[in-house]
């Protein structure tokens, strides 16, 4: 994404806030084997991890000739042994093998996800730099992406993982995914939750969205998205008349009309969310303002409204894509849905390498609390957990709109909101001059309720959550 300023801080803040009916034919059918209900459930939830089988570009003929169950020792006996920290690069093996370790929980998490982009940045470029071979090019994506896949099943085994592809993720080019092509078969043949669910199956090849039942919590469902509705995105490499950004909403809003019919409910996962780019904004001081989704927000505003009408089926949401530690928050008027996205496991925007471990309650899977661990020259080490950091006394919706209201309001919010916003490194969200830009975008989704945020300054607000 895009590059931040780079360098580190003195040191974190530890400034602490005061604590104050039958299912529908068509719906996906639960797990028959639920593991029995804990007091709490646990996940992992990386992003961004952009990896780079480049590093080492000597490696190439010896990967793409190779299957990828022998990629591992390619990559270990490769000169390239260290993990990447320059911001200028994206994950090499050994960094992304280390996060992995880092990650290995003491017992096994109850599912995975992954919010996106696989691949590193200009991949495509470098592959065809290597080879001008169509058929090769594409097989060599579908198989970087398959060994990402297996290094995280081999990380967490037993762990389901649930997936989706970002703007990277693609042989035609980035923000360039082709419906009904590109690298979405063999991804999706790629992947159990997707494989084993013929209309999971057929629903991913066709546009890279699906939906698939939670693996612990009964009658809750995961609806999984594409880039389609990106600011950025182009069918470059499809048929001209397809419409994969309306075809979504349609598939969208269908799918939540059979949650609703069947009285379950659904966590959406996506790689962008809806809202506002804050640093691209920032970047261009609102001239214009930056949309993550849709060019003239009338995509936003349709999803935005069908997100609302749908609101009580709607347990959560996770995304990435900025790289940052950061969350959207959407209200109308009254917060409804919360989704947070997961820091990058890439330097390449100037931030520290992280991932997040969620607690979530199995009765429902709604989030309790989360930790980040991220990377620096003395490894991977804790960072904060939520609920501590913020002084909160849950994580939900209305507790994340409030935040970001304290995030605009409050010195010493904002200043804990910016030191970690990249793990850490420096970053203009915290400069209080600056922080607007970026504290607006968590709570204002739209262009309309954005502009007047970043000029205008709102009432102190109490600090308690």
């Amino acid at each position: 994404m895009r590059r931040l300023f780079q360098g580190l801080t003195a040191a974190c803040a530890a400034l602490l806030l005061s604590a104050p009916t039958a299912p529908a034919p068509t719906a996906p059918t639960a797990p028959s084997a639920a593991p029995p209900a804990a007091a709490t459930g646990q996940f992992l939830h990386l992003s961004d991890l952009h990896f780079n089988p480049f590093a080492d570009p000597t490696l190439f003929p010896q990967l793409n000739a190779a299957p990828v169950d022998q990629w591992e020792g390619i990559f270990k006996a490769s000169g390239v042994q260290q993990p990447n920290t320059d911001p200028l690069t994206d994950s090499n093996y050994p960094l992304l093998a280390s996060a992995l370790t880092a990650a290995q929980p003491t017992k096994p998490y109850d599912y995975v996800v992954v919010t996106g982009d696989y691949l590193a940045h200009g991949f495509e470029d470098q592959l065809r730099g290597l080879t001008s071979d169509p058929a090769v090019q594409q097989a060599f994506t579908a198989k970087t992406v398959s060994f990402v896949n297996r290094m995280l099943g081999q990380a967490f085994p037993g762990s389901p993982l649930i997936a989706t592809l970002g703007n990277n993720d693609s042989v035609c080019g980035d923000y360039q995914l082709t419906p009904g092509g590109d690298i979405l078969a063999p991804v999706g043949v790629d992947l159990p939750v997707i494989a084993r669910d013929p209309a999971a199956l057929a629903d991913f090849v066709a546009g890279g969205y699906y939906r698939t039942p939670h693996p612990v919590v009964p009658k809750l469902d995961f609806i999984v998205l594409s880039v389609f509705w990106s600011e950025r995105y182009q069918d470059t490499c499809g048929a001209p008349a397809q419409t994969p950004a309306q075809d979504q909403y349609t598939w969208l809003a269908a799918k939540l009309q059979e949650q609703q019919q069947a009285g379950r409910k659904a966590i959406l996962l996506m790689h962008i969310p809806p809202g506002i780019d804050g640093f691209g904004s920032y970047h261009h001081k609102g001239n214009p303002v930056k949309t993550l989704w849709g060019k003239d927000e009338v995509m936003l505003g349709k999803v935005l409204a069908l997100l609302s009408k749908y609101r009580a089926q709607l347990v959560g949401g996770y995304a990435g894509h900025t790289h940052m530690d950061e969350f959207r928050v959407l209200a109308d008027p009254a917060p409804y849905l919360a989704i947070r996205m997961g820091p990058s496991v890439t330097p390449y925007s100037g931030n520290r390498p992280a991932f997040t471990t969620f607690t979530y309650n199995p009765g429902d899977g709604s989030a309790l609390d989360y930790a980040v661990t991220n990377f620096s020259s003395a490894g991977w080490a804790p960072a904060y957990s939520f609920r501590a950091l913020y002084g909160a006394k849950r994580y939900d919706p209305a507790t994340l709109l409030k935040l970001s209201r304290l995030i605009r309001s409050d010195p010493g919010t904002q200043n804990i909101f910016g030191n970690f916003y990249a793990g850490g490194n420096s970053t203009p969200a915290q400069r209080p001059r600056d922080a607007p830009w970026f504290a607006c975008a968590l709570g204002m989704p739209t262009v309309q309720a954005y502009q007047p945020c970043v000029t205008t300054a709102p009432p102190r607000l109490r600090k308690r959550l």
